[in-house]
């Protein structure tokens, strides 16, 4: 089945030396019970890569780090899945 799929751009520090990113998620419909989210972190400002060392983090409800991926000098994004109960 379809997913649904937004995005929002962020900013990050104070102009003009900020950072600005487009994230994109997509949540899938699994089964009954779970879905799975795909998390996507992608450069903004019309650049072609994301700054080598960005760390990319899913925190839970503690705001403990649960998944987490850090770009290279080479990634023009970088994704997380996760799978989660509904309710």
């Amino acid at each position: 089945s379809k997913g649904i799929i937004r995005g929002k751009q962020i900013s990050l520090g104070i102009p003009p030396n900020n950072l600005v990113f487009s994230l994109v998620v997509d949540v899938i419909h699994e089964t009954n019970q779970e879905v799975g989210v795909n998390l996507q972190l992608h450069p903004g400002n019309q650049e072609i890569r994301l700054p080598q060392g960005i760390l990319f983090s899913v925190l839970d409800e503690s705001e403990q780090v649960i998944l987490e991926s850090q770009a290279r000098d080479i990634d023009n994004w970088i994704q997380l899945e996760i799978s989660a109960e509904l309710g």
